[in-house]
C-alpha cells in the first residue's frame, strides 16, 4: 500500500521531528512499550516492511533531486567557462 499514489508519505522533516518528540519511529513502538508488552513478531516484520518501503521512496526522490542539482551545477559550470574566456580574451 505504500508505493499507491494516494499513500500519505510523511516528509522527512516531519519524520524527524516525530522521532525527536517520540524517540522511536511513527507506528513502531518504543524500547519501553516493546519490553513491556512483547513483540508480536509479524506484526513487527510487516510495520519494518513499511518502513523500508518508505525509505525506498525517499531515496528515489533524494536521486532525483542529486541528478537535477548535477545537471545544474554542470550547466553553471559550463556558463562560468565561457565568462573566464571571455575575461581572457579581453
Amino acid at each position: 500500500f505504500v508505493f499507491e499514489e494516494d499513500y500519505d508519505l510523511h516528509t522527512l522533516a516531519q519524520i524527524e521531528k516525530f522521532i525527536k518528540t517520540n524517540k522511536h519511529l511513527e507506528g513502531i513502538a518504543s524500547a519501553e512499550e516493546m519490553k513491556k508488552n512483547g513483540v508480536k513478531v509479524g506484526e513487527l516484520q510487516m510495520k519494518l516492511l513499511q518502513k523500508i518501503e518508505e525509505l525506498t521512496l525517499h531515496t528515489i526522490e533524494q536521486e532525483k533531486l542529486i541528478k537535477q542539482q548535477a545537471k545544474v551545477n554542470r550547466e553553471l559550470l559550463k556558463r562560468i567557462e565561457k565568462l573566464e574566456n571571455k575575461e581572457k580574451q579581453e
